[in-house]
């Protein structure tokens, strides 16, 4: 409530579920319509409680408005709305198909699922350290679509297999308000409390012109699971099969961002820096992964049991980055490797039920004259040790595929110090086309950078994995059961990145500062702001950061967690009434 996050929302959902006629089909449906209205609260008119939650002065933000009036620097648009606005549709159903007509209960079915939710925002995400100028609308649908199949078979139909294939659909849209360049700065402020608080204000637009984004998926599984000598040997076969496909693009141009350290250079019209991404290319791409696993249950004696399993898991990415040669070149790695990998993960486990008293084979039950009497384990211990590899993202060569080097793939323009160009505000507002696309006095010196950014994936590149190993204690004390759980896990191929273009040969240390090095010459540092240029720390002037992602990463956890329970006993009195 102190940030204005005050909503009303209305809700109509409503559902069926039922059979038709004989029982050959039957339906289990619903859906929910939501509309949210809220307090969209912004940088102008944000109340001073408000403000000083966010560390902003009011102060502050009037003299941000004045000098954003006299530029010409947007900070509303022509036409939007007060409140946000949020309205939701969900549709939910599932469909049951007996195989059999005549036995609606026949262990054989078909089974489809739907799920669409679509949604709508106004006004999205301003925030009150932004002006209204920076609010968006956005548009968003899921759909997806599941059939599975269930049944049966073999001897005594102790056999079960089910099949399950869905493909899921996921599309993005966002679109600003104010197509023009953006602008943040950095704002002291003397809060009521006169406690002191540094805040950074966007303004402006929001520095493109829009974005589109959507991505699917196309998943099936299949579980075969039958009993080999009873329930006491149980045989699971898993199998998983999945295809990942993304594309993101932005219909527009990217327009940049502003940047000042005080109101003061703002008062000047002289920004610190000014970034702008010159080449942003549509990206697209996609991914199969499969899993195929055997696991098994057995059950030793009543007391015993183990649980263990092999996990084969593996990809495949559809799409490859366009090699650059000059990268291999200046730093002897290819900028085309992509994981594919295969790899097995083995999985053990136990539970061991420790009777009081009483033999192996009939723990937990005694008899006599009276009848069968049941008497708790004494203590249950429980664990395992197994390895657990997490995926690789469909999206992983989405960097690596649009930051080549090649000519129309990323580019960034870095502008910093005198280099920075002088805004015109009121220009771009009009037209956009009149936004900067070199830095102040052309393409060349130390504080204007305009290198291509390169990203790749190490040819050693492989999904993060785990070895973990857990034991688990628990029994039973007069007055009270405790629980003692101990877990360690050793993580490797953990993911890193490193700056193949950096050159880490100190040009001079800061000897106020323990000796800091400091990898750039004094005349790569802007004087006024601190602000550095890291042309001078590079191995290539051809490009910018070549940014080399790599699995190099390992670490280790360690955790023991207590459990004390106590019985407490509940005394429950009775009345009897008497006539």
């Amino acid at each position: 409530a102190r940030l204005g996050n005050r909503f009303a929302q209305t809700s109509v959902s409503g559902g069926a579920t039922g059979g038709t006629a004989f029982e050959h089909l039957f339906y289990n449906v619903s859906g929910q319509l939501t509309h949210r209205l809220s307090s969209a609260s912004d940088l102008l008119d944000a109340n001073s409680s408000v403000l000083s939650a966010a560390g902003v002065s009011g102060d502050s933000v009037r003299k941000l408005a004045t000098l954003a009036d006299r530029e010409g620097i947007p900070v509303a648009p022509r036409s939007f709305a007060s409140d946000a606005i949020a309205n939701t549709g969900i549709f939910l159903g599932r469909f049951d198909l007996p195989k059999s007509l005549d036995d609606p209960g026949a262990k054989d079915i078909w089974s489809l699922l739907v799920y669409g939710k679509v949604s709508q925002y106004q006004s999205l995400g301003p925030g009150v350290t932004a002006t209204p100028s920076l609010g968006s609308n956005a548009n968003s649908a899921i759909l997806m679509a599941q059939l599975v199949h269930s049944s049966y078979f073999g001897p005594h139909n102790t056999w079960l297999n089910e099949l399950r294939s869905g493909f899921t659909s996921n599309a993005n849209r966002t679109s600003p308000w104010t197509a023009a360049p953006g602008g943040q700065v950095l704002v002291g402020s003397t809060l009521p409390d006169n406690t002191g608080a540094v805040s950074s204000l966007t303004f402006g637009g929001a520095g493109t012109t829009g974005s589109h984004a959507h991505s699917w998926t196309w998943e099936t599984t299949n579980t075969t699971q039958w009993y080999v000598h009873g329930r006491a040997n149980t045989l699971k076969l898993y199998g998983n099969s999945r295809f990942d496909g993304y594309e993101s693009r932005s219909p527009g141009a990217n327009l940049g961002t502003f940047s000042y350290n005080s109101l003061a250079e703002l008062a000047a019209n002289s920004p610190a820096s000014y970034t702008r991404t010159l080449a942003a290319p549509a990206t697209s791409g996609g991914e199969w992964s499969g899993v195929l696993a055997l696991g098994d249950f057995l059950r030793k004696s009543p007391t015993f049991e183990l649980e263990g399993g092999l996990r084969v898991e593996g990809n495949h990415f559809l799409t490859t980055p366009a090699l650059n040669p000059a990268v291999a070149d200046a730093f002897g790695v290819r900028n085309d490797a992509v994981p594919n990998t295969l790899h097995l993960s083995p999985r053990l486990g136990f539970t061991w039920v420790l009777g009081h008293g009483q033999t192996m084979r009939n723990v937990g039950e005694y008899g006599n004259g009276t009848g069968m009497f049941y008497q708790g384990p004494y203590g249950v211990m429980r664990g395992g040790v197994g390895e657990w590899r997490s995926i690789l993202a469909p999206s992983l060569l989405a960097g690596p595929g649009a930051a080549t080097g090649l000519p129309g793939a990323t580019q960034t323009l870095t502008c910093i110090g005198s280099a920075t160009p002088a805004p015109d505000w009121a220009a771009y507002t009009s037209s956009p086309s009149a936004v900067p696309s070199q830095c102040a006095g052309g393409s060349s010196g130390v504080f204007r950078d305009a290198a291509p950014d390169v990203q790749l994936i190490d040819p050693s590149y492989t999904a993060g994995r785990s070895w973990r190993a857990n034991l688990i204690w628990e029994a039973r004390l007069p007055g009270f059961r405790y629980k003692l759980d101990g877990t360690y896990a050793l993580n490797l191929d953990g993911a890193g990145i490193y700056d193949l273009n950096f050159v880490s040969n100190p040009r001079f240390v800061l000897a106020n500062e323990g000796d800091r090095p400091v990898y750039v010459p004094a005349s790569s540092i802007v004087p006024s702001t601190g602000s550095s240029s890291a042309v001078d720390a590079r191995k290539s002037s051809s490009f910018g950061a070549v940014t080399d992602r790599v699995s190099d990463l390992r670490g280790d956890a360690r955790q023991v967690t207590v459990y004390a329970i106590p019985n407490i006993p509940f005394q429950i009195g009775i009345v009897t009434l008497g006539y």
